[in-house]
């Protein structure tokens, strides 16, 4: 929901915006709460959405996930790609 809602407040500065949002992060193993993310980023290279507040959000909405925890503790590199599309009728909106 969370980050719908930076989604949705990108549409009201950009109406029709669209396309795909690669997020990488890094989860780390916490005894106490299982695995958190310790660092995000929005890939630029891998992304066809640039608009800085969507990326912000993006970047720290997912500080608030909870994972399962990487084994021994260790750490795990995720890249995860959005498809963001303001009609989701329109699965092709988010390859352009």
């Amino acid at each position: 929901p969370l980050f719908k809602q930076c989604f949705e407040d990108a549409l009201v500065d950009e109406p029709g915006l669209h396309g795909r949002l690669m997020l990488s992060f890094t989860i780390e193993g916490d005894h106490d709460v299982g695995g958190v993310v310790s660092t995000s980023k929005v890939d630029d290279e891998n992304s066809t959405l640039h608009q800085p507040a969507l990326k912000e959000c993006f970047e720290q909405t997912i500080y608030a996930a909870r994972f399962p925890a990487p084994a021994d503790h260790g750490a795990v590199e995720v890249s995860y790609p959005f498809a963001l599309l303001d009609d989701p009728d329109s699965a092709d909106a988010a390859s352009r």
